[in-house]
């Protein structure tokens, strides 16, 4: 085989068994709910992500509809080159 076709077989191995989870308590609309998403073997343009990201919506039951907040969180947050580069 060559060079080319060894690299293409990687990649697509690489890509075949990603996944992102998200789980949902509530809907996003209902203050108090959260999201939570985390990645196994996800990549993207060859740069792998890791990590969890977690949005709560903390928005308090009286406000009016049009005003909610969310807070967002990311935990161990990785993004890695092929290479090993990486950024946190």
């Amino acid at each position: 085989m060559t060079l080319v076709m060894l690299v293409v077989q990687a990649l697509m191995a690489m890509y075949a068994a990603e996944k992102v989870i998200t789980v949902y308590t509530n809907r996003m609309i209902v203050p108090g709910a959260v999201t939570e998403t985390s990645f196994e073997n996800r990549y993207v343009d060859s740069v792998k992500v890791e990590g969890a990201h977690r949005v709560e919506n903390v928005t308090a039951a009286t406000t009016p509809a049009n005003m909610r907040r969310f807070k967002a969180t990311v935990t161990d947050g990785k993004l890695t080159k092929l290479n090993g580069n990486y950024v946190r």
